[in-house]
């Protein structure tokens, strides 16, 4: 049976951090829902990071988490760029 998994992506693109300090890097965060929009504890979500990369050393290409109890997901420490954001539970496909 094929199911249908729903992201809900939450991304600040605005610089936060200490006063005086430099900028942090905003997550991304979001809630992963089933095609009947039931919430999905312990889906794998994964952030791969798409060309043109910038210029100098690229630290890292790929984040992943889980899902806690509530179908939410937490991505940290990202730079600014293109990503794509994909999703898997168990006995379904990535979408």
């Amino acid at each position: 049976m094929k199911h249908t998994i729903a992201l809900v992506v939450c991304a600040c693109g605005l610089a936060c951090g200490a006063p005086g300090g430099p900028p942090s890097k905003p997550p991304i965060t979001g809630i992963v829902r089933g095609d009947d929009g039931t919430v999905i504890a312990g889906a794998y979500v994964t952030l791969s990071r798409m060309p043109p990369y910038p210029p100098g050393r690229v630290r890292r290409t790929e984040w992943s988490a889980s899902t806690d109890s509530a179908g939410i997901f937490r991505l940290d420490d990202l730079d600014s760029g293109r990503y794509q954001l994909c999703a898997q539970a168990l006995s379904t496909g990535w979408v």
